[in-house]
């Protein structure tokens, strides 16, 4: 899965890939354990882009 680190000036978050976020959705039990123990994590545009076309209807995103 992947993952990496980046600082910010708050602290270090880390930017959760779109095959983690795909993953968690369909339950995956290390998808969810690594989001759970990440507090501070974000997604980039282009993450959330693929999240949003791979939805197949409103009720998905």
């Amino acid at each position: 899965m992947a993952s990496s680190t980046r600082a910010t000036a708050g602290g270090t978050r880390v930017l959760i890939d779109w095959d983690v976020l795909i993953w968690l959705m369909r339950g995956n039990a290390k998808a969810v354990a690594l989001i759970q123990q990440t507090p501070d994590w974000t997604i980039s545009a282009v993450s959330y882009m693929v999240l949003v076309q791979g939805c197949r209807d409103k009720a998905e995103l």
